[in-house]
């Protein structure tokens, strides 16, 4: 059992602050823990949706050019358009290749 002083010290002074410290430090360090963890995945998020914005509006012109291409279809004078509309198409900035083949 519990004899001097030295002893009663440790296991009723010592003992119950150190546990209470260790308790406290690790709830702090898990809340520290989790509330960065939350703010990475908030940018990621944040860094994803910039990029997906960006790749969408690099890829808007091209689709705004296929798309009158599409409406010339039945014109008199297509040809003519659906030329000039590929040529831009070629010409818009990060537009490696255009190739067509009509379909008889």
């Amino acid at each position: 059992m519990v004899r001097s002083l030295q002893q009663r010290l440790v296991l009723f002074l010592l003992l119950p602050v150190s546990l209470l410290l260790f308790s406290v430090g690790l709830g702090g360090f898990l809340y520290a823990r989790n509330a960065l963890l939350n703010e990475w995945r908030k940018a990621s998020i944040l860094k994803l949706q910039r990029a997906a914005h960006y790749i969408d509006m690099r890829l808007e012109t091209p689709i705004q050019w296929i798309k009158m291409f599409h409406n010339t279809g039945g014109m008199h004078e297509g040809y003519a358009v659906q030329s000039w509309l590929l040529q831009q198409l070629r010409n818009s900035e990060g537009v490696a290749r255009v190739d067509l083949k009509w379909i008889k």
